[in-house]
């Protein structure tokens, strides 16, 4: 299966992007845009119509799965996506549900497009895994949205892991994650958020859940806070308290 990009979500974003950036800039940086909050600007106007011939740019075919929201810096679009690679592990049994586990290794993958054309300007393979589990056939384990401050790009695969590349698509960096045991196999799909040099990253189970801060640089843990939380897919919001920043999270019984 394969899914299509259409430049109408960019047309959108654009005009709230310069507010925040200089004139040669047009950046949405993370799933919740430059201000964390999703709102456009007041100037923005944006299409309220589109079709398969009306006020869209370009459209393409992605070469995997992917449910990703992308990001956008200097009129690159930078998005992830998987595709299976008909490589079997050794790995029988079925899970808790009945399904059998996963035993097909997957391609994980950052790609980048040109905002003006839609041609691709860089893919790059950052690791071959098997999923954690099954996932809706709708679903992918692409789904937690690339994050970037201008110097490099951020791309979570959950349990399969985090990965930073340069703003060329070189891989700088990995960091391994523990498998996630979500509700029901529902799935992950949180998202990081990034505070000046710390990345950071929610994860929220049916175990020890817990909210890590990664540094941007080298890829290692600063610090890692446990919740009291089961299941959750809530990205977290930066916000300043006096003179601190706090990442503030829903979870299932409280935010905090």
């Amino acid at each position: 299966m394969k899914l299509t990009l259409p430049l109408v979500l960019l047309l959108l974003l654009a005009p709230t992007l310069l507010a925040y950036q200089s004139e040669n800039e047009e950046v949405w940086p993370a799933w919740r845009g430059p201000t964390m909050n999703g709102h456009a600007a007041e100037t923005a106007t944006p299409p309220t119509q589109w079709s398969e011939n009306e006020n869209i740019k370009w459209k393409i075919e992605l070469p995997g799965l992917g449910n990703s929201t992308p990001c956008v810096w200097n009129k690159q679009i930078i998005l992830t996506y998987t595709r299976p690679t008909g490589r079997k592990a050794d790995i029988t049994g079925k899970d808790a549900f009945g399904n059998p586990k996963p035993n097909e290794y997957h391609e994980l993958f950052v790609i980048a497009f040109d905002y003006e054309s839609g041609q691709e300007i860089w893919k790059t393979k950052v690791a071959e895994a098997v999923p954690n589990a099954v996932t809706h056939p709708t679903g992918s384990v692409a789904a937690a949205s690339t994050v970037t401050d201008g110097e490099r790009i951020y791309a979570f695969f959950g349990s399969l892991g985090l990965y930073a590349l340069d703003m060329n698509g070189n891989q700088l960096w990995d960091y391994e994650l523990p498998k996630m045991n979500t509700l029901a196999n529902f799935g992950e799909g949180a998202s990081p958020a990034l505070q000046e040099n710390i990345l950071v990253v929610p994860w929220d189970e049916q175990g020890q859940s817990f909210v890590a801060g990664i540094d941007t640089a080298s890829g290692k843990e600063v610090w890692r806070t446990n919740r009291e939380s089961d299941s959750a897919w809530s990205t977290p919001v930066i916000v300043k308290d006096s003179e601190t920043h706090v990442a503030v999270m829903s979870g299932t019984t409280h935010t905090r």
